[in-house]
C-alpha cells in the first residue's frame, strides 16, 4: 500500500476534490492542515491542494485519477 501525504486547508473546495480522487486507490492518505504551522502556509498556501508520494514526486493542482494513477504505479 502507497503512503500519500496531501497538504490542503479547511473550507477549501479542490482539497475536498483532491481528497475524493485519492480515496478511489488503494494507499495511506495522511491530510495535513497547512493551516496549523505558518510555513506551511508560506509554501502551500497559493498552490493546494498538494501530493506528496512516498518516492517523493509532488503534484500540484490540477490532477486528475489518471495521473495519480500514473504516480501509483512508477
Amino acid at each position: 500500500m502507497s503512503q500519500v501525504t496531501l497538504y490542503a486547508k479547511t473550507d477549501c473546495h479542490l482539497c475536498d476534490v483532491a481528497i475524493e480522487l485519492l480515496k478511489q486507490f488503494d494507499l495511506s492518505l495522511t491530510i495535513i492542515d497547512i493551516q496549523s504551522q505558518e510555513e506551511l502556509m508560506d509554501e502551500y498556501g497559493l498552490v493546494i491542494p498538494v501530493v506528496l508520494f512516498e518516492n517523493g514526486t509532488i503534484l500540484n493542482w490540477p490532477f486528475d485519477a489518471v495521473t495519480i494513477q500514473s504516480q501509483l504505479s512508477a
